[in-house]
């Protein structure tokens, strides 16, 4: 509990009364929320991590755009306090809230114990180097996280090593290219509409601005791409080596309107407007979750086609 007493306020340590998280909660909301959290971050349920991260980064994003909600004047248990918390983080999200309920009981325990830790803790000096929570968050994150870019960097080379030309595309580009001939074909008079994710993005994106460059796409959109990052490497077919860092490329004229969708939590995603002279929509969306999870997280979010949809209607 040392890095939890250094969220503490000077003085709040020996005022929590039997109630510490609750009595805290009505002194500064946030800060309740962030000793809770650390607490289910001090020991997860085996099995339970990734909701449990989750939930975290929910709840602190509620806290802070919460910081005095409604409900907590008739909170009089940290049991209570709880409870409400979660259904508040959860209440858009049920399969979150059905993986909650087992850390809970861990909670309640430390919580009665709270106050007397931080008692014990109170005259010695803590040494807390930088926030507690992201660090936890952080060190679960690094084996997935490594396991991820491994795969990623994996992709690409495979990709790019065996992508061939135009006159002799490799296995993957033709691949590719079959099914949006295919969809050309089946448009008729409707738009050509071509949605990408990750890698996915950058490999339709070369095969659009080379392989298929007389091919009119109505509308691009690219989510938690690499596109811009590849484009600032010159590793397109089609990119211009003479354009330098600073300068922008030419977004392929057979590409009538782009929307690029990222989340800065997402290291695999990137704006593009900074390095493409025409990109209609360039979006950050938050995937209110934690870095290892951001990246698969768009296409599973009802918010996200809403929001979609808003912007394809705007153009």
């Amino acid at each position: 509990l040392r890095a939890i007493a250094a969220t503490l306020k000077d003085g709040a340590r020996s005022t929590l009364g039997d109630e510490p998280l609750t009595t805290m909660a009505k002194q500064d909301f946030p800060l309740a929320v962030e000793v809770l959290t650390s607490l289910l971050l001090e020991d997860p349920p085996r099995g339970k991590e990734a909701d449990i991260a989750d939930f975290v980064v929910a709840a602190q994003a509620y806290a802070l755009t919460n910081p005095s909600p409604n409900w907590l004047g008739t909170v009089a248990t940290d049991e209570q306090l709880i409870g409400n918390l979660k259904l508040a983080v959860t209440q858009d999200n049920p399969i979150q809230a059905q993986g909650l309920g087992s850390m809970f009981n861990a909670v309640m325990l430390a919580a009665k114990h709270l106050k007397n830790s931080l008692k014990g803790l109170a005259g010695k000096a803590v040494d807390r180097t930088g926030d507690f929570a992201s660090s936890k968050l952080l060190g679960w994150a690094r084996e997935p996280l490594n396991e991820n870019l491994g795969r990623f960097f994996g992709d690409v080379f495979v990709y790019f090593e065996g992508r061939g030309d135009k006159h002799h595309p490799g296995k993957i580009p033709d691949r590719i290219l079959q099914a949006i001939d295919a969809a050309a074909a089946d448009a008729g008079d409707e738009p050509l509409i071509i949605i990408c994710h990750s890698l996915g993005a950058v490999i339709a994106f070369d095969l659009i601005s080379y392989y298929r460059s007389e091919l009119e796409v109505d509308l691009f959109v690219s989510a938690g791409s690499q596109v811009a990052h590849f484009e600032e490497i010159k590793l397109y077919h089609n990119s211009d080596r003479n354009i330098k860092l600073g300068k922008k490329a030419p977004t392929p004229a057979n590409i009538r309107h782009w929307i690029n969708v990222f989340d800065t939590v997402d290291i695999f995603s990137y704006a593009c407007k900074d390095v493409f002279d025409r990109v209609d929509v360039d979006a950050e969306y938050d995937t209110r979750t934690f870095v290892v999870k951001s990246h698969s997280e768009y296409f599973k979010q009802a918010r996200f086609y809403e929001r979609l949809r808003t912007r394809i209607d705007a153009l």
